[in-house]
């Protein structure tokens, strides 16, 4: 077993962690903690973290990659980041809570980290607004944009009553915004929000109508739908 080995070496940390990773995804949440836990320990008492949380030195040490600990700070923050996820699990709200606030302080040091993005936008949703929930995955999949998970969770959010208008709100629709709408809406294709994608590329035509590439994308979003008239007026 991974915890059997002499707990020195960065390399053994990380396997570690990768191991609390495992159990999460089989959902043995208390081993799950426990894995994530030895890490934190172990590595906290180099940054002041065995408590889990997220000290100045420690996003100093991750942000730069030059620093001597950078590597054992990256690999805490994941360690944080799966204990935290565990804990978000537990049906005590205590436990529940340290979860949720763990996250955030992983995120202050990790800020577009996958893993605690989807975990942190569970208790976000059930808590928090919508508007709330798509700022969090856009952070994600704008450093990720091929990760099938946050594509889903985008998805997911899309069909919420009341989307379209949330994520206008998270990115206002100006011309500067034109490229990530067009981005976005290549996502909601892949997701099979065909309507939504028209609405934000149709969007990128009107502020841009000069761009062939933005027409040339509406034209075939809309032949998914068989709307010949916009097609054609697209295709003009």
């Amino acid at each position: 077993r991974i915890l059997d080995l002499p707990s020195f070496g960065s390399d053994t940390h990380e396997l570690t962690v990768q191991l609390s990773r495992y159990h999460l995804l089989l959902r043995e949440y208390d081993e799950a903690a426990r894995v994530a836990q030895s890490v934190v320990r172990m590595l906290g008492r180099e940054f002041d973290e065995s408590n889990g949380t997220s000290s100045k030195s420690l996003k100093l040490a991750v942000a730069n990659s030059e620093h001597p600990a950078h590597k054992r700070a990256t690999i805490l923050a994941h360690a944080q980041s799966c204990f935290a996820e565990a804990l978000i699990h537990s049906p005590d709200p205590q436990m529940y809570e340290m979860g949720v606030r763990t996250l955030e302080r992983v995120l202050e040091v990790l800020p577009n980290h996958t893993e605690t993005l989807l975990a942190y936008g569970g208790p976000v949703a059930k808590h928090g607004t919508l508007q709330g929930s798509l700022a969090l995955i856009l952070r994600g999949v704008t450093t990720a944009q091929n990760d099938k998970r946050l594509k889903a969770r985008f998805g997911e959010l899309l069909r919420e009553e009341g989307a379209m208008a949330a994520l206008s709100e998270c990115l206002p629709r100006t011309e500067d915004a034109v490229p990530a709408y067009a981005f976005l809406a290549t996502l909601a294709k892949d997701v099979g929000q065909i309507a939504d994608a028209i609405d934000m590329l149709q969007f990128c035509v009107d502020v841009q109508p000069g761009d062939a590439s933005y027409a040339l994308n509406l034209v075939h979003l809309y032949e998914i739908e068989y709307q010949a008239g916009p097609c054609i007026k697209a295709v003009k």
